[in-house]
């Protein structure tokens, strides 16, 4: 009888032979070598191995733990014969079981200690790799499965992803699944075969007939291969481990996630994890050639006191430069910006991040270039320049490009205590710097059409308990904007819209009301000013609502009046009209019920501080036409115009204003009097006339 011996066996004997020695010889040199020798190579070999592995090549000394046991096993036997008796085997046994456990632990903590439940057997001279798997090992997350069963009572599961092999078999009488690998299996014909990509976001790879993705470079010199991965016991998050020209990476690519190569194959970047991390640590990883896989930073945080920057996934790798595409997002009614996100990745400016905004008049692109934080930490100050032109000075994130795309609004960056207060604005074309005279403790910039520039101002912080209607309650006024930073950060801020013209060498402040010189009807919107005859004094309406009236569309109100002569009054419509003398004012109130909307007349006497109330309903909608010394003129939607004489008038049942202050309020007004106090009024003061001011008294 003779023994064959095929290539497979001789490889084998190889193999067996190789562990004896590694376990003989580390063993003799333990026991024969003194002790201190002995323990000196073991502490040399672990901090070589730990310096290979830290340095990034742990294929070189993956096979040194159990080399190393055995020569501590060796030692605790010299110590046991160095020793006599029973305290000779407790040395000894204390070094074996000490030095056991510390090495396992510090082996394992450098990944050179792997658990592996794998059983090779030969069948027919064939290899059969049997691996304990998860049920999602051998039931495809995406793609076709389906059953065959053998005579035997085993059951198997075929992937339809890879073509022509078993996956997996499962034992029809106990729970554990073998995944079966055959090196030359019996080709099965599946019922069809089925490439199916990454869900979500569209993959540069592709996948082959054996459930990889494939990324291949632009120049096709390098290829990375990502091969189906599951956390074992089919816990968490599965993924695609990466190869790299077949070297592997330690890195799982998330599924639907997707590969940037540079052009020159010379470096990648993706969005991956390590094997022992969660989907929620994935960062940015960066290969190149020179240096190999690095993770890179989060490209941008936004700050409290700036809008918010949204960055997405890496879009271009270019001169060591990373693009990522991002947007910033304004007010909330305002459509995002779309801007460029761009890191340095090497050379003196490595880690520097810029902006690139979209390209304005004359083909000129404005880049802003991140320099620090403030102080306090509450925003970002940049450097700015368009083309070739740097702008001086420091500038804040915030920023709108104009329409006309001519010109590009900034708020100057300042540092803490003080908070920016500076509008510029950088014409593109004559290389000039526009900058606004009057200091605003500026929130935001909104919009920049048609040469106007809308932002939000500070104006102070709200009470705690606010109330209805537009009268802006404010617990205190904002202080000066070089101090500011303090009273900014305890929040509940109150702000007003701004505009701002754009003239050809200046930039002038719009007011935020119009002014009439005729009464208006009550579907007119927006703030307005109306002067009494004589310019002797003026009312100021502001804060109307836009409330939509079932059948009647929109009804303006809600608003409120103050008077240059000091007299406020909640809760009105727009129309108002000033008697020839300048004396009365008459006022119109909205009332929403359920079934109808109506209003009701009020006259204001300016001289006597009184005011008059009517309860019968003015016509829909009403219109002063006109208030002479006949009386009041009054139309609406479906009526003429009708006369109420002042005789009626005079009759109307009033009530005293109260006086609290420079302010005269109705008594149920009197609650709010430090808010009316409050309010900026200097538009008023031109109004204010003389001749009233003993009236007042």
């Amino acid at each position: 009888m003779s023994l064959m011996l095929d290539e497979h066996e001789s490889s084998t004997q190889a193999k067996v032979l190789l562990t004896l020695l590694s376990f003989v010889i580390p063993l003799a040199v333990g026991i024969f070598v003194p002790w201190w020798y002995s323990w000196g190579i073991v502490q040399a070999i672990l901090i070589a191995t730990t310096i290979i592995v830290v340095a990034g090549h742990p294929e070189f000394v993956k096979r040194l733990p159990v080399p190393l046991m055995s020569m501590v096993l060796g030692l605790s036997f010299q110590l046991w014969g160095t020793t006599s008796g029973f305290l000779g085997f407790a040395v000894g046994l204390f070094i074996l079981i000490f030095s056991w456990v510390h090495l396992y632990v510090w082996m394992r903590f450098l990944g050179l200690v792997v658990k592996r439940q794998d059983v090779t057997l030969r069948f027919q001279g064939v290899a059969l790799s049997l691996q304990i798997a998860p049920h999602s090992g051998y039931l495809p997350k995406y793609g076709t499965a389906w059953l065959a069963r053998t005579i035997a009572g085993f059951a198997w599961a075929v992937d339809g992803r890879v073509a022509k092999q078993p996956q997996a078999g499962i034992d029809q009488w106990s729970r554990p699944i073998v995944q079966v690998m055959a090196s030359s299996p019996a080709p099965i014909e599946p019922p069809a075969v089925v490439s199916i990509p990454a869900p979500g976001r569209s993959c540069q790879g592709q996948v082959d007939a054996s459930g990889h993705l494939i990324f291949s470079a632009p120049q096709g010199s390098r290829t990375l291969r990502g091969e189906p991965f599951s956390t074992v016991g089919g816990q968490g998050e599965s993924g695609h481990s990466l190869w790299l020209d077949e070297q592997p990476t330690g890195l799982l690519l998330n599924q639907g996630a997707s590969v940037l190569w540079s052009e020159d194959d010379q470096a990648l970047v993706c969005r991956a994890r390590a094997e022992s991390q969660s989907v929620e640590e994935s960062a940015t990883w960066l290969w190149r050639v020179a240096s190999g896989w690095r993770p890179l930073e989060e490209p941008w945080q936004s700050l409290v006191d700036e809008p918010v920057l949204e960055w997405s996934t890496p879009c271009r790798l270019e001169d060591e430069r990373l693009f990522y595409e991002a947007l910033m997002h304004g007010a909330e009614t305002e459509k995002p910006m779309a801007l460029t996100l761009c890191i340095e990745l090497d050379g003196e400016h490595a880690g520097v991040v810029s902006l690139q905004l979209p390209s304005m008049q004359g083909g000129a692109q404005p880049c802003l270039t991140l320099l620090r934080k403030s102080r306090d930490g509450r925003r970002h100050a940049f450097a700015c320049h368009v083309g070739a032109w740097r702008l001086p000075g420091q500038w804040c994130l915030d920023h709108r490009v104009s329409d006309c795309g001519r010109y590009l609004a900034l708020i100057a960056f300042a540092e803490a205590p003080a908070v920016p207060h500076q509008l510029v604005v950088a014409d593109v074309l004559a290389r000039r710097l526009l900058r606004l005279d009057e200091p605003l403790l500026i929130a935001g910039l909104q919009a920049f059409e048609d040469g106007v520039i809308s932002l939000q101002q500070i104006v102070g912080r709200q009470a705690t308990a606010l109330g209805a209607g537009p009268l802006p309650r404010l617990e205190a006024l904002a202080p000066a904007a070089q101090q500011a930073d303090a009273f900014v950060a305890l929040g509940r801020l109150h702000h007003r819209t701004v505009q701002v013209a754009v003239d050809a060498w200046s930039l002038r402040l719009l007011p935020n009301w119009r002014l009439e010189w005729r009464p208006v009807p009550a579907s007119a919107q927006g703030d307005y000013l109306l002067a009494a005859p004589g310019a002797g004094d003026a009312a100021w309406l502001f804060g109307l609502d836009r409330k939509m009236h079932e059948g009647s569309g929109l009804v303006p109100g809600g608003a409120c009046v103050l008077t240059a002569s000091g007299c406020g009054i909640a809760d009105l419509a727009p129309s108002m009209a000033w008697s020839a003398d300048g004396r009365y004012l008459a006022l119109s109130h909205r009332v929403i019920s359920e079934e109808t909307i109506q209003w009701h007349l009020l006259l204001l006497d300016i001289w006597e501080h009184t005011l008059r109330y009517s309860v019968r309903p003015l016509p829909t909608m009403p219109c002063f036409e006109a208030f002479d010394a006949n009386g009041l003129h009054v139309s609406g939607v479906e009526h003429e115009v009708q006369l109420i004489t002042m005789e009626r008038l005079l009759a109307l049942p009033r009530q005293m204003l109260i006086r609290s202050g420079d302010i005269w309020l109705p008594a149920e007004q009197l609650s709010d009097a430090v808010h009316w106090q409050r309010l900026d009024s200097a538009h008023l003061q031109s109004w204010r006339s003389p001749e009233v001011e003993p009236s007042r008294a």
